[in-house]
């Protein structure tokens, strides 16, 4: 749910983005581009990070903690991240050819004392801005970053969802995640928050758990 901070592990080598993917099934003219950000997308990805809280969690938090997100903040915490985005850590954006991000997603190394960092990703964040929900822009972000992860050297994935946020369980659902039994609760915005653990596979022949 909240980004709370990837480990920094030594980058095994230099990452290049393979490029621009525009969606296969409207047309390299319509179709959203999917690329890595660069530190120019920080106010943009801040923006949408702020709108989709806001939209998504008005039901879990009260209306002023939400309002009292400091833009800056945010701005200053994703130019940070994808400034020195650290060893396997992806922050893939969506948003219309040649324009603005309009969604983007946060991959990195688990930070669960369960899971071995080595072979399992944490997806930290998808976020899409809610002017452009039902656009598919979650569904591109998510196959971006599983492809990343996969080339990674990942075999499985994880993340964490709150409990009470049925359009984001069914949306990883639909994309072939489950829960995995783990549970925890998080202080956020002075609101305690209660999520649950899903989890995938992403290499041939892995399991999910």
């Amino acid at each position: 749910m909240e980004y709370r901070g990837a480990p920094e592990r030594r980058p095994r080598g230099p990452w290049e983005d393979p490029g621009t993917v525009r969606s296969p099934t409207t047309g390299p003219a319509r179709g959203p581009e999917v690329r890595t950000a660069a530190p120019r997308d920080a106010a943009a990805v801040a923006a949408i990070h702020i709108a989709a809280w806001r939209r998504a969690y008005a039901h879990v938090f009260p209306p002023e903690a939400l309002a009292s997100i400091p833009p800056g903040d945010r701005q200053r915490m994703w130019r940070g991240i994808i400034a020195a985005p650290g060893a396997r850590r992806r922050v893939p954006v969506a948003g219309p050819p040649g324009g603005a991000p309009r969604g983007f997603a946060l991959w990195s190394p688990t930070r669960d004392d369960d899971r071995d960092p080595a072979a399992t990703a944490e997806l930290c964040a998808i976020y899409v801005h809610p002017d452009a929900w039902g656009e598919g822009l979650g569904r591109v972000l998510m196959a971006r970053g599983a492809a990343l992860a996969r080339a990674d050297g990942f075999a499985h994935a994880t993340l964490w969802v709150v409990r009470d946020n049925p359009r984001a369980r069914r949306f990883y659902e639909r994309a072939g995640w489950a829960p995995d039994g783990a549970a925890r609760v998080e202080e956020v915005l002075g609101t305690r928050v209660e999520e649950v653990r899903y989890a995938t596979a992403l290499a041939a022949g892995a399991a999910a758990g």
